[in-house]
């Protein structure tokens, strides 16, 4: 890498992430190369109070001619108007009137039972609207609808609508679509059909025991099982595709005769399976139409530890890991070894972590030799406060820092 990467963050008091402080401003700074006085990339976010962006801003700038702005992002949040607007600039290196692109968003309460109602307006280039999406939410906070009415061409309106159970678990999900013909006469046919659907069951624990759906030519069908104690056990995803057969041409000069007929449809199938034991996932498999896909499969030690992680894809091992702990049990270290096509060690990653197994340092070697690494620091109260990335000569050439106000 060659981009030079400058992080800084103000921060004051507030519970955010479970640490008392809060976010105001976040400023970050990318430069071509460390030393350079004019950024190629900036970068702004503001938060309110409450912790909510109010405020963003994004400038691109091209190297040359040095500091000419190629383009910018900015998005003003009005809590009174519950109105959020986005406009992006794009900049020509000949000057002139840059385009533009212009995007609001709505938050509008409605209705007796006080039902949220988010909307976004899209907006070419001319100010004309070209779309709108909006979402709706009950007093709960679920989403009921999730719909878009689009300006720009014969299908006007798509939506997803959900229900839930007295649980307030989702029981059913689909997609519809409404659009307009214009037939011989110009008569205007208006259409509808529901192009997807999703329906679930849970046990007795709230727990999802099975999913089927369909989607197209597409089938769906998802399983779980648990244990006495509530463990998941088993997971199984199906996904049936159908395709419809094309008639195999005749040669030249080829008689006629009595063939079996040929199916109209033909299948295909993937199916995705988890196994767990004591509620640990040990092994993972994707196959496709019955055929081994990818294969993972998780070792533990006894104190439930994760001790080593293998992956085969076709057959092939493609990733090894492998994890080192102390004798309290705390996670010191983890190496990551992946292979080519061939079968050979490409490169391996060794990861190292403090004792509150968080990362210290990363390295890449490549054979015998470390090619890159990338340390972390924290301070007292486990923060982090800054990362360098290195190249095998030792120069830095990237680095983020974190500062925060208590």
């Amino acid at each position: 890498m060659k981009n030079y990467l400058q992080f800084v963050l103000l921060l004051c008091p507030f519970m955010l992430w479970g640490q008392a402080y809060r976010e105001l401003r976040v400023e970050q700074y990318q430069y071509n190369m460390e030393g350079d006085s004019m950024p190629i990339k900036k970068q702004v976010w503001r938060y309110g109070e409450a912790g909510e962006l109010v405020g963003q801003e994004e400038y691109e700038y091209r190297k040359q001619p040095a500091g000419s702005l190629k383009s910018s992002f900015l998005y003003q949040y009005d809590e009174e108007a519950k109105l959020g607007q986005q406009q992006q600039l794009k900049y020509s290196v000949k000057g002139g009137q840059p385009q533009s692109q212009l995007l609001k968003t709505h938050y509008i309460k409605y209705g007796a039972d006080e039902q949220l109602r988010s909307k976004q307006l899209y907006f070419d280039k001319t100010g004309e609207l070209q779309r709108e999406d909006s979402l709706t939410y009950n007093e709960k906070g679920q989403l009921l609808v999730e719909e878009t009415f689009d300006y720009r061409g014969s299908t006007s309106h798509r939506s997803w609508r959900m229900k839930y159970n007295k649980a307030g678990k989702l029981k059913k999900k689909g997609r519809y679509v409404h659009w307009s013909t214009v037939k011989r006469g110009g008569k205007v046919v208006y259409k509808k059909e529901r192009r997807e659907w999703y329906k679930y069951k849970y046990n007795r624990k709230g727990q999802p025991k099975l999913m089927k759906g369909k989607s197209s030519s597409r089938r769906y069908k998802t399983v779980w099982k648990y244990d006495e104690q509530g463990r998941i056990l088993f997971y199984q995803s199906h996904i049936c595709k159908r395709f419809k057969n094309s008639p195999k041409p005749k040669k030249k000069g080829e008689e006629e005769q009595k063939e079996k007929k040929q199916p109209k449809y033909r299948y295909l199938s993937e199916c995705h399976t988890k196994k767990y034991e004591k509620g640990q996932l040990v092994l993972e498999i994707e196959y496709d139409h019955g055929k081994v896909k990818e294969r993972t499969a998780i070792s533990y030690l006894q104190d439930s530890l994760k001790s080593e992680l293998n992956y085969w894809v076709a057959g092939k091992l493609k990733r090894e890991e492998k994890y080192y702990y102390d004798s309290l049990g705390q996670l010191e270290k983890q190496e990551n070894y992946y292979y080519n096509s061939l079968g050979l060690l490409n490169y391996r990653l060794d990861i190292y972590y403090n004792s509150k197994e968080q990362i210290l340092r990363e390295e890449q070697w490549v054979r015998e030799q470390k090619v890159r690494e990338l340390r972390h620091q924290y301070d007292a109260k486990g923060r982090q406060q800054r990362t360098t990335l290195m190249l095998e000569d030792g120069r830095k050439f990237e680095k983020t820092y974190y500062f925060y106000k208590d």
